[in-house]
């Protein structure tokens, strides 16, 4: 039976792999001025080099919106992606590591599928998914970078506090919380885990544990601060 439900797991990872696809990679997502002129900081990096938003007067750096979002597509861009895949394949990335986490993951198979589930069906809810979460417009991106760091800490904590698990979910809420202003409060998710952890194992025995959630979190954390926030 345990075999039955571990194939059951595998074959709705794979649709769900290949649904997220489809949405990302084969509607037309339509949009409206956002989905143009958020493209402008994208251009700028795939051209020049650097993310500038002059459409906004903003010569110096994009801060209309932090610009992981719109930077990565500038990146993709340079490496030879049309738009259309340039702005999705961010997304799908990190829904497609969600997805593995369940696969791979502690989780009980009747959770896992429920997660699959999830993924596979609550983002196409609406006529204008396509477009929210694979545009330019960020939101998609810090839902799949929050949703895959959620899952990574929870199956490190079930993993016996497995730190690698603890450190990659730490560095993906920091992503996550980065990629858009309002999303700034995703980070909190690490220092729940973080006194989650010390409560279940002791000051002693959680240090380690305790270190690479820091230490995942300010991976990312403090380039962005250095480079970024404080600059701007």
């Amino acid at each position: 039976m345990k075999r039955h439900w571990e194939w059951a797991v595998l074959v709705f990872a794979c649709f769900t792999a290949a649904w997220v696809s489809t949405l990302a990679y084969g509607v037309y997502r339509g949009g409206g001025p956002d989905e143009l002129g958020l493209y402008n900081p994208s251009y700028m990096v795939s051209h020049y080099g650097r993310a500038t938003y002059p459409i906004f007067f903003q010569y110096d750096a994009t801060i209309i919106h932090p610009p992981i979002h719109t930077g990565t597509i500038g990146l993709l861009n340079y490496l030879g992606f049309t738009w259309y895949y340039a702005e999705a394949t961010p997304v799908v990335l990190w829904f497609l590591l969600a997805i593995w986490v369940v696969v791979r993951g502690a989780f009980p198979a009747t959770v896992k599928l429920g997660l699959l589930f999830g993924i596979a069906f609550l983002m196409s809810v609406g006529p204008r998914a396509g477009f929210m979460y694979f545009g330019t417009r960020p939101e998609g991106h810090v839902e799949a970078a929050w949703l895959a760091g959620l899952l990574l800490l929870e199956d490190g904590r079930l993993r016996e506090w497995n730190a690698p698990r603890l450190f990659a979910g730490a560095l993906a809420l920091m992503w996550a919380s980065a990629v858009h202003y309002y999303a700034t409060a995703a980070v909190a998710g690490v220092a729940v885990y973080l006194v989650w952890c010390v409560k279940d194992l002791g000051w002693q025995a959680a240090r380690p544990r305790v270190r690479a959630l820091i230490a995942g979190a300010a991976v990312f954390a403090v380039p962005y601060l250095a480079w970024y926030v404080l600059p701007h």
